[in-house]
């Protein structure tokens, strides 16, 4: 989480980290919403559940054409999909799998919902920009699941500690800890290509504004 915020941050951009914490990403979101923000954009890492996503690819969507168009025009690697939401991890192939064949959503993430929902109860438009950081065919090892804190930075200890009680998962671990690489060289790529408005139509129009999103 924090890694994403050094990546997306920038003059007139106001940075909410979510770090698995719905309440306070909704009440720190809605304080950017009363301090007139243009748009709001989920930008980080995801889960793949459509299973032509690899780690790397970047799954974008918006429910404002133009700015959707935008990013499209930006990063025409990008895939337009759409990013499901969730206040749990989405961790097993078989849990993937399922979300998948019931949503149709070809990517999962623990913000977006929240954002999205602010985003319309304020009217305002958002997007959402995500990096696959493991495949639908990709099992989250169980040290992992612990490796977040409240506050969005990584746990190194709990990794550590459960990684001791479990240590055959050092292969998927160190797969995973590439994979997540990958994802975030990508989404640096994705930022420098959408310049300082990352794309909102507000801003683009008003390129003097510094509201933020």
């Amino acid at each position: 989480m924090v890694r994403e915020a050094r990546i997306v941050s920038g003059e007139g951009v106001i940075v909410v980290v979510g770090g698995g914490q719905s309440a306070r990403l909704s009440h720190d979101l809605g304080e950017a919403v009363a301090g007139g923000a243009a748009g709001l954009v989920s930008f980080g890492l995801c889960g793949a559940l459509h299973p032509n996503l690899r780690a790397g690819d970047l799954v974008v969507d918006s429910d404002d054409p133009e700015w959707l168009g935008r990013l499209r025009t930006a990063i025409p690697e990008a895939y337009p999909g759409r990013v499901l939401g969730g206040d749990a991890m989405v961790a097993s192939v078989r849990e993937k799998a399922t979300l998948f064949h019931e949503s149709g959503a070809d990517a999962v993430d623990m913000e977006s919902h929240i954002l999205t929902a602010r985003a319309r109860n304020a009217g305002l438009p958002y997007a959402i920009l995500r990096s696959v950081s493991d495949p639908a065919d990709r099992a989250l090892p169980t040290c992992v699941l612990g490796g977040m804190k409240p506050d969005g930075r990584t746990n190194p200890v709990g990794v550590i500690a459960a990684l001791a009680r479990r240590p055959w998962e050092l292969p998927a671990l160190l797969r995973t800890a590439g994979e997540t690489q990958r994802a975030f060289e990508a989404l640096a790529r994705a930022r420098a290509s959408l310049g300082s408005t990352l794309g909102c139509p507000s801003l683009v129009a008003r390129p003097w504004s510094r509201q933020p999103i």
